[in-house]
């Protein structure tokens, strides 16, 4: 299938993961890296962007932490804007804000008119 500017992803995406729910994000962070090198053709249109939060109990335990932390250095690098990534490790020394329902209210503010949000985790999650 011919990519053009009507089949094009656009507009503003967020996910929410925890543990291994972060695993069902990493096929799109992947084609979003593809994407940004020039690998593949452009699926994304100029106003896509993915906002992708993960929670993990540690480091040792997260699944495509390294991965997603790579397009965000790439996208440093070449100056785009059509990724983020927030972790938060529970277990983690550094205490970082829990995800509770004012977090996900605050955030989702910021982001500006969204096209769709997804949630895969633990049922406490949803």
């Amino acid at each position: 299938m011919e990519v053009t500017a009507d089949t094009k992803a656009n507009g503003v995406f967020v996910a929410f993961a925890g543990g291994t729910g972060a695993l069902v994000f990493l096929d799109l962070v992947s084609r979003i890296i593809l994407n940004n090198l020039g690998v593949t053709p452009n699926e994304f249109g100029k106003d896509f962007i993915f906002h992708f939060y993960a929670s993990f109990r540690s480091e040792e335990e997260s699944y495509g932490l390294e991965l997603c932390s790579k397009l965000v250095e790439l996208n440093k690098k070449k100056n785009l804007n059509n990724f983020s990534f927030n972790v938060r490790l529970s277990n983690s020394k550094a205490k970082s804000e829990h995800w509770n329902q004012a977090f996900i209210a605050k955030e989702l503010k910021t982001k500006g008119t969204i096209k769709r949000v997804w949630v895969c985790g633990a049922p406490s999650m949803n």
